[in-house]
């Protein structure tokens, strides 16, 4: 049985913009760096 993966980063299907912006924030956190406060990176989605 194969195993099928399906990866959507550029926002076509979903916006992962906020899971991302988590991930960062949390490693920033971990190494004591000021998180970001907000993000606001435009909609680059065809």
């Amino acid at each position: 049985m194969a195993i099928k993966l399906l990866f959507d980063l550029d926002g076509t299907i979903s916006d992962p913009l906020e899971g991302v912006a988590n991930r960062i924030n949390y490693a920033l956190d971990a190494f004591v760096y000021p998180q970001f406060l907000q993000i606001n990176w435009p909609n680059i989605s065809p």
